[in-house]
């Protein structure tokens, strides 16, 4: 007993691998592990407790019934909810209701007797209204049903009407009243029935831990923390943290009924002001108070009971009704939060603003919208700065980052009012504003950050010259383009962080080698008054857009970035020409703000800094400005003014230096680097922020413009785009470009919402010859990704029922187990069969059984999809007239941390049911492992006609505003949309079962497939263009694109993937990577051979440098011979690279890709986040670094021996210490050594655990399909992860013994153990050097 599965409806599924004594780990965890009991336990508690339900023990089961009926007695799971009524005394046990009827009188009681308390059951149901829209409910005439609802129908089963003629019918109401219940699903998944959503107290449970770590952020402090009784309890002090953690912990254990301790915590004392309150009230003999003050502490002091919490504060309600209500006085449930102050290293500066930014102004500096540049130098305006940097809700630190904006772009909302003890601040903000607008910006780049001389040389050998009649290059360096905007965007794409300075001068060789000028260098082609003062002329100024109109080839200024030195130099120089000496403080405080600017600019792409980073080291006594009430006006020094603060108002001074500086790196060295420098990551150092000049970056953007984005994108009239938006939903893409090592890779941004601004403009009407003035417009959309979000789900349900149209198509690394281990094994097997034949040699069994592979990458994949043919595939994959689309909660537990995601799918509205939801969920359960689902009976709908129109938008009509002129995508799908990936995976999956499965299947010759061949197979409709766009590009002046004819595509006519024999040949592709497997060598010669020559038909073209080969290919059209390409490792052992993976050529096992970490410091892609405790990170980044290393394909031992399952592990955790390593010397402030041994050894063993629990045997199911889930047996003992892991890190540690010498005798004392001395003999093949030598050549 206690150990069966069954599913929603009582049936059997099978036995459920637990512990018999408790409840099941997931929701012991959600709602207490002492208050989750079997249904069968809990009916059985109330028979011992009631005796009108005594005889219970002796009718609940039958020797007689049914098997389905006994384990569903022991595989549904009860909680009570807290707080809930008791059984009211002199029921019975009789039946009077069918199910249904008392199911329906339970939601008619929950929508009207019990307002206020949320139940699953009455998710779905409505009161009647007098339209009566939905369906009637058996049992419940005032209720009506909106949407289909499983969960009912599932408990009408015979297993549960058997029970409600054991139980009766008040026994079951109140089951489905106050209980909530789990059905049980495969591999310890359940489905809530009916109770308190189990979501909500997921998320108390969530707060709690996050409290408990000193992580809850600041939107969840603001939250209302709700229990079930729907009493709010918030923290009544921000000050101390631990009252507000233990208050959050309260509300968790409330919402879940658990208690941490067997013994109730002795009440606090009442603070001072309510004793005294209270001793007041008592004197005066006012009853309500006293009465008021005694309700409050029993109502703090009975959390733990529901009842009774229920009883005390509806005493509390009639007492403070009973007497008049006060200003001052606040009903408990809506308690408001005080005034939140954030910490110092809670005052994150903004900096999303400077990322992506192409505009830029003739003069430099700050943008003219700057509050600087809109006051003029009086007096006046150092009273209006003031506000900006000193008043809390300007400040940009000052502010929660939910609502942090450009403040120094707003307007001012107060008066320019200061206080008189600030009085002495105005003149030096004054002369911050005077400076500022005298300031060379100009000048101080040229000298500090000089244009690359690979531009410069561009620039004298192009027809500059000749324009200018033979004029001097003078003024080359200042020269700046005047206020242009590639997109015509003023406004930043988004905002992120940072760069690894050792890295970006290994990139660029910084100054050394020429690729960006040193003064001197230019000091010789320039006149030394232009490039000291920085001066312009008129014929300077380059008016044009087009860079590359010179006529010289543009050279590749991809390395021609700035280097962090060099920008840090330049702002500080911007720095002290603007802010007076006297604000930056002594020479202390200047080298610490010095030091700080250089480490800000030197951030991570998604890394932060604070004002606390920045103030720490800074002497409030250098601070002159914070000491006196006046400034000097003659200019004497300042020493022995008055001081305005007394010694103990240390806080407010260390306040009013934290907004200074706040507003000094967050309004202005982020405009400073706005306005001079293109900030962005690059491709193959990821994380790092590269600060490019913005006249280098735009003739980057001109060259690649010139050689492949002119023929992707064709332009349009402004009037024919405005007339397209205004008839369609999806909006205007933005375009953004990001380097590479050579040259630039355009992303399509659509996740933002979009604004597109059209001019007025006259039109002659054709027919009566009138003229018409279209007066100027604003059109607003919202983003394309949620507009097209149906269409998504729609497209993700097909590729799960059909999966067969999306070919060999991958989409995670569990559908490549469940493809690849079924094929190791049969080649294996034969392959032994064949070997124990005496007959066969080693040759003859390589030349049977090989295994042959290549691997093949599409260029340009997404560029190159027909529109029309993927349209048309499209079409007849959409085969219902409309779809519903359900979302439902899954509950899950990731690394110890809940996790609530919200799902969703697509069905066929007439495929529609009432059990559909619970086969879903019993689908799902199938592949996954430990979640919880709850229905949320949310329905939407979306026809075919919609789906396909918004598909034909997304595809053929993608409009974009480049160079300040509107064009539109005329061939390819953009990869910035979410459904791009998926419809790629269907044109490319549709190319393989026409052209290339049939060849396989065969094993023979390869059919010639010519392109008349592959248009005969297809019934074409006559002659039409793709969209009436086009016909109107065209007749605007664009330039011609190829456009096929729509193709009308018959299900019939596409070939079957049911090959007769594909056990010999293994085909997989992850987006529009190939490799195929084979023991045949014709098969795989084959392939190679036509999809190398391409496929004209589809406009597929392979990369013949990516192309991998295990053997010599002879004779390939157009190439000529192609000869092995493999990656060797020092061992000496041959792999095929394959997305992130190593195949071994010769036993088909796999490595985990390590080489692109090759030559590159792995502190490249890593952030370190801005928190008061980064320790308490460390167990969980370390987690994070394993989890993608530690998958069913590195891990399984039918598919690795058990040598190359040590390895992969070994390796895993030598990547996660040197990623370890980087974030402890990332840190702001690095801890010492001994502090530094505590955090790394808790991660190691924290780290340790979850590589444990990963390499445990489990089963792994595909993403896509109803295929059985398939077994991953790792069989690696703990013992040996243990070793592995403390053997890692003690080598990669070892290498830097200068900061790590208590860790490393830590770990010499953890490899010491017994335990890890008796694995060493069987470890030291896996750890030798020689399997792991791509790790040498990874800098840390």
């Amino acid at each position: 007993m206690g150990r069966y599965k069954v599913d929603i409806n009582g049936e059997i599924i099978q036995n459920r691998n637990r512990d018999a004594h408790g409840p099941p780990k997931l929701l012991g965890l959600v709602l207490g592990r002492d208050k989750v009991t079997s249904l069968r336990e809990f009916l059985l508690r109330i028979a011992r407790t009631r005796p009108e339900a005594s005889r219970l023990s002796v009718t609940l089961q039958g020797p007689n019934d049914h098997p389905s009926y006994q384990r569903l007695l022991d595989t549904t799971w009860c909680y009570l909810t807290p707080g809930s009524a008791d059984l009211e005394a002199g029921f019975s046990l009789k039946q009077s209701w069918s199910q249904a009827q008392l199911i329906g009188r339970a939601i008619e009681t929950l929508l009207y007797g019990q307002k206020g308390r949320k139940n699953v059951l009455m998710f779905g149901y409505g009161k009647k209204s007098s339209s009566a829209k939905g369906k009637s409910v058996e049992g419940a005439h005032r209720t009506e049903m909106y949407c289909i609802d499983g969960t009912a129908k599932s408990m009408c089963s015979p297993a549960w009407q058997l029970l409600q003629t054991r139980i009766g019918d008040t026994l079951m109401l109140y089951l489905l009243l106050h209980v909530s219940m789990f059905s049980t699903l495969e591999n310890e998944c359940f489905f809530q029935l009916t109770g308190y959503p189990v979501t909500l107290a997921a998320r108390a449970v969530k707060k709690t831990s996050q409290a408990q770590q000193g992580r809850l952020s600041m939107k969840q402090y603001y939250e209302k923390d709700t229990t079930n009784d729907g009493v709010g309890v918030v923290s009544r002090h921000r000050k101390r943290m631990k009252l507000m953690k233990n208050s959050v912990e309260t509300n968790a254990q409330d919402a879940r009924g658990v208690h941490q301790g067997t013994k109730a915590a002795k009440p606090g004392r009442p603070s001072s002001w309510q004793r005294k309150k209270y001793k007041r009230a008592k004197e005066r003999g006012d009853e309500s108070t006293v009465r008021e003050l005694e309700l409050q502490r029993e109502v703090k002091h009975r959390k733990h009971d529901g009842q009774q919490l229920n009883t005390a504060v509806s005493s509390l309600h009639q007492t403070r009704e009973s007497r008049d209500s006060r200003k001052s006085t606040r009903k408990i449930e809506h308690y408001q939060h005080p005034k939140y102050v954030l910490r110092p290293s809670e005052m994150i500066i903004p900096r999303q603003s400077m990322f992506y930014s192409r505009r830029y102004s003739r003069q430099g500096g700050l943008p003219s919208e700057h509050i600087i540049m809109r006051l003029n130098p009086d007096n006046r305006s150092g009273k209006v700065l003031y506000q900006y940097i000193f008043k809390r809700r300007l400040n940009p630190v000052a502010l929660l980052a939910n609502r942090r904006k450009s403040m120094h772009l707003q307007n001012c909302p107060y008066r320019p009012l200061v206080p008189p003890k600030h009085q002495y601040l105005i003149p030096w903000l004054n002369s911050i504003v005077r400076r500022a607008h005298k300031c060379n910006y100009n000048a101080l780049l040229n000298v500090h950050c000089p244009l690359p001389d690979a531009y410069l040389k561009w620039i004298a050998k192009g027809s500059v010259r000749e324009a200018r009649g033979g004029s001097s290059l003078a003024g080359v360096g200042s020269k700046i383009h005047c206020n242009s905007s590639i997109d015509g965007d003023a406004h930043a794409c988004g905002g992120m962080n940072g760069a690894d300075e050792p890295a970006v001068h290994a990139l660029g060789h910084a100054m050394s080698t020429g690729t960006v000028m040193k003064a001197d260098v230019q000091d010789e082609l320039l006149p030394q008054k232009a490039h000291r003062n920085g001066t312009l002329n008129n014929q300077d100024c380059n008016q044009d857009d087009d860079v590359g109109s010179t006529g010289e080839e543009i050279p590749d200024l991809s390395a021609s970035f700035v280097p962090h030195s060099n920008v840090a130099n330049f702002v500080w120089a911007v720095i002290r020409a603007v802010i007076p000496r006297h604000m930056l403080g002594g020479k202390k405080s200047r080298k610490v703000l010095r030091k700080s600017v250089h480490r800000f600019i030197g951030l991570k792409r998604f890394e932060d800094m604070t004002a606390h980073e920045v103030i720490r080291g800074i002497p409030l006594s250098e601070m002159q400005w914070l000491n006196i009430h006046r400034t000097p006006t003659n200019g004497k020094d300042t020493k022995g003014m008055k001081s305005t603060f007394p010694p103990n108002s240390l806080a407010f001074r260390t306040r009013m230096l934290l907004f200074w500086v706040g507003w000094l790196f967050g309004s202005f060295v982020v405009p400073i680097l706005r306005s001079h420098f293109y900030c962005t990551e690059n491709e193959s150092y990821r994380q790092q922020v590269f600060y490019y000049r913005k006249q280098v970056w735009s003739t980057m953007i001109d060259k690649s413009f010139k050689e492949s984005l002119s023929s992707t994108f064709i332009p349009i009239k402004a009037k024919v785009a405005r007339a397209s938006l205004a008839k369609r939903k999806l909006g205007v893409s933005r375009l953004r470009f990001l380097p590479k090592r050579n040259g630039l890779r355009f992303l399509v941004n659509m996740s933002r919402k979009s604004e597109a601004r059209f001019k007025s403009y006259t039109e002659k009407d054709p027919r009566s010859g009138r003229k018409y003035k279209h007066p100027a417009g604003r059109l607003h959309f919202e983003p394309i990704n949620q507009t097209l979000r149906k269409a998504q789900i729609v497209l993700k349900s097909e590729a799960m029922r059909h999966p067969t149209l999306f070919g060999s198509s991958m989409y995670g690394v569990n559908d490549i187990f469940c493809h690849y281990k079924p094929f190791v094994n049969q080649w294996r097997s034969d392959r032994k069969k064949e070997a124990a034949l005496k007959s066969t040699t080693v040759s003859q069994l390589k030349e049977k059984f090989g295994p042959y592979a290549v691997c093949v990458d599409v260029s340009r994949a997404f560029d190159n999809v027909d529109v029309s043919t993927l349209l048309g595939i499209i079409s007849e994959l959409l085969t219902a007239e409309e779809y519903t689309i359900v979302k439902f909660t899954e509950i899950v537990t990731i690394m110890g941390e809940i996790k609530i995601r919200f799902r969703n799918f697509a069905v066929p509205t007439h495929e529609m049911h009432d059990g559909h939801f619970s086969q879903k969920m019993a689908s799902l359960s199938n592949g996954q492992k430990s979640r919880i689902f709850v229905d949320a009976i949310t329905e939407e709908r979306i026809s075919r006609y919609n789906l396909m129109a918004q598909l034909k938008d997304y595809l053929s009509l993608n409009l974009v505003k480049l160079k300040k002129k509107w064009r539109y995508q005329c061939k390819g799908i953009a990869q910035g949309g979410t459904p791009s990936t998926m419809l790629c995976s269907l044109y490319l999956g549709y190319v393989e079962r026409a052209c290339l499965e049939p060849m396989i299947a065969s094993c023979g010759a390869i059919p010639v497939i010519s392109n008349e061949d592959i248009a005969s197979s297809y019934n074409f409709s006559s002659t039409q263009n793709l969209t009436s766009l086009t016909a109107l590009g065209l007749a605007c002046g664009s330039r011609p694109s190829v456009q096929k004819p729509v193709v009308n595509f018959q299900r019939d006519n596409l070939p079957s993937r049911s090959c007769p024999d594909r056990s010999h040949s293994l085909l997989l592709r992850l987006v529009d990577d190939w490799i195929i497997i084979s023991r045949h060598k014709a098969v795989v010669e084959q392939f190679a051979s036509r999809i190398l020559s391409g496929i004209p038909g589809f406009n597929i073209h392979v990369n013949p440098s990516k192309t991998q080969l295990t053997f010599d290919l002879t004779a390939v059209p157009g190439l000529g011979m192609m000869k092995r390409n493999e990656f060797v490792e020092a061992d000496g052992s041959r792999f095929i690279k394959w997305c992130g993976l190593l195949i071994d050529t010769s036993t088909l096992e796999m490595r985990a890709d390590y080489t692109r970490y090759a030559g590159e410091h792995m502190g490249a892609s890593l952030n370190v986040p801005a928190q008061r405790n980064p320790g308490s990170a460390l167990s969980s980044k370390l987690c994070h670094y394993i989890r993608p290393k530690l998958i069913p394909v590195l891990l399984d031992e039918e598919i690795n021996s058990p040598l190359t399952i040590r390895i992969n592990v070994y390796q895993t955790f030598l990547l996660g210490a040197m990623k370890l390593h980087c974030f402890m010397h990332r840190l702001p402030c690095p801890p010492d050594d001994t502090r530094s041994c505590q955090w790394i050894v808790s991660a190691i063993e924290t780290g340790i655990r979850y590589a444990i629990e990963s390499t445990r045997a489990r089963r792994v199911a595909r993403q896509t399909g109803h295929s059985r889930a398939i077994m991953c047996n790792p069989s690696l003992p703990h013992s040996h992860v243990e070793y592995l892991a403390f053997y890692a890190f003690y080598t990669i540690m070892r290498k830097k013994q200068s900061r790590y010498k208590a860790l490393l005798e830590e770990l010499k004392n953890k490899l010491n153990q017994p335990r890890c001395k008796r694995c060493a003999p069987h470890l030291r093949e896996a750890i030798e050097p020689i399997h792991s030598s791509v790790f040498d050549s990874i800098n840390y």
